[in-house]
């Protein structure tokens, strides 16, 4: 199944996605987050996130996740973008943009 907005405390999703959780708990087992906001996330076998923000997260060597911004990371953490590319992107984007508004006027 799946769920658009969960907002709890310990969320555990086995085989199903969310599109945006808040919790102080979560843990994805063979499903799919896109966002999630949470003290602590856990992601197992099959597990996967596209963004994560998080206090503490454990990533099973099995599980996937795009954008992380974690306190602490335990397990195989292997983030495509992590915090500092998101940092630079971010920072390229808004250069990119004032230079176009610049060539507008």
């Amino acid at each position: 199944g799946g769920a658009r907005d969960i907002d709890a405390t310990t969320v555990t999703i086995n085989q199903g996605g969310a599109a945006n959780v808040r919790a102080d708990q979560l843990t994805v087992s063979q499903g799919g987050v896109a966002l999630a906001r949470t003290d602590n996330v856990t992601l197992q076998q099959g597990g996967s996130a596209f963004a994560v923000i998080a206090d503490e997260a454990t990533l099973n060597p099995e599980s996937s996740v795009f954008l992380l911004i974690a306190g602490a990371t335990n397990g195989d953490v292997r983030p495509v973008i992590d915090w500092r590319a998101a940092a630079a992107f971010g920072a390229g984007f808004a250069f990119v943009l004032g230079l176009l508004r610049r060539a507008r006027r």
